[in-house]
């Protein structure tokens, strides 16, 4: 059952966190998966992909969830010891979900072109909204100051607390699936309001224009293969 936790707990939340590897264990939703957010069909048609790139991107999918799937089968993933453990500490989910993040990049870097990936990632900073402030980079390119980035680091460790919490009602059978992903979009949703907060107008606009131009993602695929809710 422990295992199954943390499998849930990586799937769900390595698609909901900005890049996957940026403070995951303190994160209160953000960018989508590359891979994942490249394979939703209405993405798929605005980076104007081909059939050998939808193909190769779907192989990438598949050995990343298998990878996943052996690491924990194996006990190496975190918590170790084969048998689940506990919940992992946040400097060892940093670093797997970090590394993730970076290989994730070379690939698909590997298989979009240029004007692709950097539209890509124009999506993700409008996918992710208010919560792409997450990411330090983003941050860096907002200029933003070291106490809004504080402010930032206190809400994420809030938001850390109410997802352990929950983990632990799911792995006491208090809650099922469904619950837990209705508690985590409403935690979400109050994270993405007081991100809001931190950030001047300017820096509104700046994240904003960041995004390129605006793009209508399709709700019919949230629930799909490629969307949030096809974890």
């Amino acid at each position: 059952m422990k295992k199954l936790i943390l499998i849930a707990a990586v799937s769900a939340l390595g698609v909901m966190s900005f890049g996957q590897g940026q403070r995951m264990f303190r994160m209160g939703g953000g960018m989508q998966s590359s891979i994942r957010l490249a394979m939703r069909e209405d993405v798929g048609k605005e980076l104007a992909l081909t059939a050998e790139q939808k193909t190769k991107l779907q192989d990438a999918s598949d050995k990343q969830r298998e990878e996943m799937r052996a690491m924990f089968q194996s006990g190496g993933g975190p918590g170790g010891g084969g048998g689940g453990g506990n919940m992992p500490d946040r400097a060892t989910m940093e670093k797997m979900m970090a590394d993730r993040a970076a290989k994730e990049k070379e690939i698909v870097s590997g298989i979009l072109n240029a004007d692709q990936m950097k539209r890509l990632d124009e999506l993700k900073i409008q996918r992710a909204g208010n919560n792409a402030i997450l990411d330090p980079a983003v941050q860096t390119a907002l200029k933003m100051t070291d106490a809004q980035k504080k402010q930032v680091s206190d809400l994420q460790d809030k938001q850390g607390e109410a997802m352990r919490a929950l983990f632990e009602k799911m792995q006491n059978q208090e809650i099922d699936r469904d619950a837990m992903r209705a508690s985590m979009e409403k935690n979400q949703k109050i994270m993405s309001d007081e991100l809001a907060k931190i950030l001047t107008a300017d820096q509104k606009k700046q994240l904003a224009d960041m995004g390129g131009k605006p793009f209508t993602f399709d709700p019919n695929e949230d629930q799909g293969p490629g969307g949030r809710g096809g974890n």
